[in-house]
């Protein structure tokens, strides 16, 4: 009797396991230096991505795309969610069905100069200035709006900073973690920044886009959510601050438990 039990209860085990995890869900993300690598596992948000998905029940792959892409894939139906998206970017998935998750990192805009010069507190500093930025890569409505500041459009982060070292422009906006590992990668050592005053913190999240994609979405909130209160989102992406996460959260009435 025990033996047959043993049987079936093994059985049983063996089911459930193909049943949570049946669902695998299709993740476009653009390349970010540190945070998610051009194989779509390796880099810290991907791999915190991937946590956020296995502890709500399902797997993802991550597909690295151009970032002009992402909406694209969305629209077609080609992948599930699209990320990091940031507020500031939703214009670009408004002409269809979407719905943003709470954020898993904030990007937090530094501005990046030679040394010796002086760093920008504000978009009116860049005012006369050449800003360098990445293709794709969305800069805030009060630089994109200012006719006075002139923006030097490059394919990816090591030529950006490699522009500002060798003068070909003023300063570079972008994300800290990832200019920071660019100039790593580019031996660059020349270019300073304020630590401790970003011009700009976003919330970056997921963005649904499949009838799936939407009926997990309240899940996937509730395991973010949890993995913030219990410091686990922290841990995975160390430079996350917990009260970037409060803020967001409180604005829209989801404050964490």
């Amino acid at each position: 009797m025990n033996f047959l039990f043993s049987i079936c209860l093994t059985i049983n085990l063996l089911l459930s396991v193909p049943i949570a995890m049946a669902d695998t869900f299709r993740v476009a993300s653009p390349h970010l230096e540190g945070l998610v690598s051009k194989d779509g596992r390796s880099g810290m948000l991907a791999v915190a991505v991937t946590e956020i998905f296995e502890r709500t029940g399902h797997s993802v792959e991550i597909s690295v795309v151009p970032s002009r892409r992402v909406p694209v894939l969305l629209k077609t139906g080609k992948v599930d969610f699209g990320m990091p998206i940031l507020e500031i970017e939703m214009s670009d998935y408004e002409t269809f069905s979407t719905e943003r998750s709470l954020p898993m990192i904030f990007r937090r805009d530094f501005v990046f100069v030679r040394k010796g010069n002086a760093i920008p507190k504000t978009a009116k500093d860049l005012r006369e200035k050449t800003l360098a930025a990445t293709l794709g890569y969305g800069l805030d409505p009060a630089i994109l709006q200012d006719p006075d500041i002139k923006i030097s459009y490059t394919d990816s982060d090591l030529s950006a900073v490699q522009m500002v070292d060798l003068g070909h422009a003023d300063a570079y906006i972008s994300d800290e973690f990832v200019v920071l590992q660019a100039m790593k990668k580019a031996g660059i050592e020349t270019l300073i920044h304020n630590p401790e005053r970003p011009m700009f913190v976003y919330g970056a999240a997921l963005v649904a886009a499949t009838p799936k994609a939407f009926k997990i979405l309240p899940d996937l909130n509730g395991t973010i959510r949890g993995m913030w209160s219990n410091g686990m989102m922290q841990t995975l992406l160390p430079f996350n601050n917990i009260d970037d996460f409060r803020t967001y959260v409180s604005q829209l009435s989801l404050a964490p438990n």
